[in-house]
């Protein structure tokens, strides 16, 4: 029998032991393996019985790899791989280990090592481990994989003061080409460790080099810079919500020196993009990037994106829109677009949007495409879909919604399609009917039910059924626990019922809860003012929201408004302008032309009034406005 054949044979010898009568393997085997089994008989130190180790036995890696024909399998070595596997498969990975370990320094076999390392992770001995990754390297100084090891092994065990000199050996054991991805790498390995101030520091020391510059290639450098940047991130969003108490300074001037190292770096502008959201002070550099011709259509949609949930809609869409323009073919900018535009009930653009972010892509005969693509695409299509039948909608077609709905298929937007559909329902006339849908879907606990309750109570706002909003709100209340979002919404239904001080309540409940939710602060604010009471304190409920969400468009809007009902007209227009113009809203709109009506620029008022009506021209606060000034649009 050939080495394949034999190895193929202990493998399957293996496989089959535990069909064995009892009496032991030794005796099994005979005499001649009675002295490898007296070998493996002390523990290895760190390593106690445990559960079998279940991964690939060490006859499968030898049998898998061309290696195996250079690794001499002696009768010896076969029986000492045999017994070191029927070791860790009977609970006995210390005895195991030690035999891999021996059997690894004799052979100079990576594999052995390898499994040696692997074994006294899964036996949570990580001492072990670390001696089976020095050993490898010290056998084998110039490998590549054993210095990877080295340095996740440390890693597994949070030993990050020790990474540096393993990290710098794997740095220059790699190929200059996968010096940077290597680099980009660290964060994960790093993130173990609590103590972000530790990690920045740690990265800091291993990059030290690439920091300083001195003949490194750029794009090594770039990638340390995005790697320190990240870091500082992380650092200050440990410090809590609060964005006063966080300074972007050091993570500004990081993505700044990663673009000096590389102005092309995709590295640097994808770390800026995920940070954008932070501070307005990456806004220079990202732009800067995406102006370039070899920009990545991805990352100015991402850097849109940010912006967007930044809440700083106009700037965010209006880079979309360059977006496409410079890349027609960016799937994901048509995409978001579509959600943008019917969010602004901009329905004819959020039509067109979403039926080019369809035809980009449709499947073309004979394409492949990855799992993970595929997966993509199909979260991109339902959501397409999804805005197709709420476009659909709009327009009072319900056989066209319904048809888009039935697209969707299944999905994490299932509750999304029900929704949908019992708003069809219901502006079909059939609310009871609407509200038997949501309610007769499955459910797997109480959050699920909990969470139907609030989708029937949305329903039912939206039907203006204020009174039963709020009794299906207090339903899932007293069933199932309140939190601070379904005290928002209860607070809000309770405002339209013109239960003042129930709001107060639950708003105050919300603040007492999350402190740093700006939208209850604003919400409480902006119906004193609203109702012309309170509004000194109005006015400072509003302002502490906008300092917890600066440059919020509603928030501006917000003080604006207050403002206004305090007398202060150039104060109301500076606010109400500016909010207008981060967020074309139409009920911005009607609150800036009430203010310049009342400033004696009546045509003005008109004007801002009818863009207004273009933006939304079912929107409740313009309606009430225009008929009390007895303006008619358009």
């Amino acid at each position: 029998m050939g080495a394949p054949g034999i190895i193929v044979w202990m493998h399957t010898l293996i496989r089959g032991m535990s069909f064995w009568p009892e009496g032991g393997l030794c005796n099994r085997l005979g005499q001649g393996l009675v002295a490898i089994c007296v070998l493996g008989g002390a523990h290895a130190a760190g390593l106690a019985q445990s559960n079998p180790a279940r991964s690939t036995p060490t006859s499968t890696l030898l049998a898998e790899s061309a290696q195996a024909q250079a690794t001499a399998l002696t009768p010896q070595l076969l029986h000492q791989l045999l017994i070191a596997e029927w070791q860790i498969s009977s609970g006995q990975p210390g005895q195991g280990f030690q035999l891999l370990l021996e059997a690894g320094r004799r052979t100079q076999d990576e594999r052995l090592f390898e499994r040696a390392v692997e074994v006294a992770m899964q036996a949570g001995a990580g001492e072990s481990a670390l001696q089976a990754a020095r050993a490898w390297r010290a056998a084998m100084p110039k490998s590549k994989a054993a210095a990877r090891q080295h340095v996740s092994t440390l890693a597994a065990m949070g030993r990050i003061d020790d990474l540096a000199e393993p990290f710098r050996a794997q740095l220059n054991a790699a190929e200059p080409q996968e010096r940077a991805e290597l680099i980009l790498g660290l964060p994960e390995l790093l993130s173990r460790n609590p103590d972000k101030a530790t990690t920045l520091a740690t990265a800091k020391t291993l990059l030290k080099p690439e920091l300083e510059g001195s003949g490194i290639a750029a794009a090594q450098r770039a990638a340390a810079w995005a790697v320190v940047a990240s870091q500082e991130g992380l650092l200050q969003l440990s410090k809590g919500e609060s964005s006063g108490s966080r300074d972007w300074a050091a993570t500004v001037e990081a993505l700044g020196n990663g673009f000096k190292a590389d102005p092309s770096s995709h590295v640097v502008a994808d770390m800026a993009t995920r940070l954008v959201e932070q501070t307005p002070a990456l806004d220079g550099l990202v732009e800067r990037y995406i102006a370039r011709p070899d920009s990545r259509a991805g990352i100015a949609a991402n850097y849109g994106r940010a912006l967007v949930q930044a809440a700083r809609y106009a700037k965010g869409k209006s880079i979309l829109l360059q977006t496409v323009e410079r890349h027609p073919q960016a799937e994901s900018a048509w995409l978001l677009l579509s959600a943008l535009h019917a969010q602004a009930q901009e329905w004819s653009l959020a039509e067109s949007a979403a039926k080019r972010y369809l035809s980009l892509v449709e499947i073309k005969d004979g394409e492949t495409q990855s799992a993970a693509r595929a997966e993509a695409i199909a979260t991109g299509m339902r959501q397409a879909h999804l805005t197709l039948a709420q476009v659909a909608e709009s327009r009072k077609d319900y056989v066209a919604a319904l048809s888009w709905l039935e697209k969707v298929g299944d999905g994490q937007e299932v509750a999304a399609v029900v929704l949908r559909r019992a708003s069809v329902m219901a502006q079909q006339g059939n609310l009871e009917g609407a509200r038997a849908l949501i309610r007769r879907q499955p459910t797997r606990d109480d959050d699920d039910k909990k969470r139907l309750l609030i989708a029937e109570a949305s329903l039912l706002r939206d039907q203006k059924a204020h009174a039963q909003a709020y009794a299906v709100l207090d339903e899932a209340a007293k069933r199932f626990g309140t939190d601070p979002d379904l005290q928002y919404d209860q607070a809000m239904v309770a405002e339209k019922l013109g239960k003042l001080d129930l709001m107060e309540t639950h708003l105050r409940a919300v603040i007492a809860a999350k402190p740093t939710d700006s939208n209850a602060y604003n919400a409480l604010g902006y119906a004193w003012a609203e109702k012309r009471m309170r509004l000194p304190e109005a006015k400072a409920m509003i302002e502490k929201a906008l300092s917890l969400s600066p440059g919020d468009p509603y928030i501006t809007d917000s003080l604006g408004w207050v403002v206004f009902r305090m007398g202060d007209l150039p104060g109301a227009l500076k606010h109400l302008q500016t909010a207008f113009d981060a967020k074309p809203d139409a009920e911005i709109g009607a609150h800036l032309g009430e203010v310049l009506w009342a400033s004696g620029k009546q045509d003005d008022a008109k004007s801002m009034w009818r863009r207004a009506w273009q933006l939304n021209p079912s929107n409740e606060t313009l309606l009430e406005t225009i008929k009390r000034f007895g303006v008619k649009l358009p």
